[in-house]
């Protein structure tokens, strides 16, 4: 098993993010690499992807604690590691869990990890708190003791991958309240990341028809290969308003 005395890159780089009104919202640094501690991963960032609430917290939008390293969708491969009863493997391609949790509070005990009380979330962290590795915008992260990870199959590439843990993730959980309905009718009201993975889900499901409406135009296409009608108007949904079994809403994501 690898462990933190393996040789592993001594420095790495980050982008941090010092805040909207900041004389200079981003810097780039070179910084060291910490021993890891047990239970902890030392990843390299393969691919990143921008999630919209990052979008937001650039924007003003959402206020995140300053400075920082934002970024918390990626796909990652293990560069050393201490969780000397995994089977990781230098060179394997993960992803992990945005949440990480401390597996022993009421919270998580009862399931619900990501209302934990020591809860921590990788691209929502102050530099300060921990490594200094905490987002996906660096060339590296430290993966901590309580998160979760799951290597990524050699079939799915990068680009598919980055975005699983957080966007693709938020869809599943709600696709786990959605009724399996054959030859169903369903309406997306939401045309971002998360409405096309819920027009891909629900053609899973077996949903006959899927409509997806939205505010860009230029998605029409992609919701075409995700397995829906993109619906820009509300004609058809006029017609088809007592013939829609499910609406989900994902406006805004």
């Amino acid at each position: 098993m690898i462990n933190a005395q393996n040789t592993y890159p001594i420095s790495g780089a980050r982008t941090v993010f010092n805040g909207l009104n900041s004389e200079t919202m981003f810097v780039a640094q070179t910084a060291p690499l910490p021993e890891l501690a047990l239970g902890e991963i030392l990843v390299k960032v393969r691919l990143a992807s921008i999630c919209m609430s990052d979008v937001h917290t650039i924007t003003g939008q959402r206020i995140e604690p300053t400075p920082s390293v934002l970024g918390h969708e990626a796909v990652v491969e293990v560069v050393s590691h201490r969780r000397p009863e995994s089977d990781l493997a230098v060179g394997d391609r993960l992803t992990f869990s945005i949440a990480d949790s401390c597996g022993q509070c009421e919270f998580c005990l009862a399931g619900f990890n990501q209302k934990c009380v020591q809860l921590f979330k990788y691209g929502h962290a102050k530099l300060s708190d921990g490594s200094g590795y905490n987002g996906c915008y660096a060339t590296h992260i430290i993966i901590r003791r309580g998160t979760h990870v799951v290597k990524v199959p050699q079939t799915i590439s990068d680009r598919c991958a980055a975005p699983i843990n957080c966007a693709l993730a938020t869809t599943m959980c709600a696709m786990e309240y959605v009724p399996k309905i054959k030859n169903g009718r369903a309406f997306v009201q939401g045309d971002g990341m998360l409405g096309l993975y819920t027009c891909a889900a629900l053609h899973e499901y077996g949903y006959e028809i899927v409509y997806c409406s939205g505010t860009r135009l230029q998605r029409s296409p992609f919701i075409d290969r995700f397995g829906a009608i993109p619906l820009y108007n509300d004609e058809i949904l006029t017609e088809e308003t007592n013939k829609i079994d499910v609406v989900v809403e994902v406006g805004y994501f």
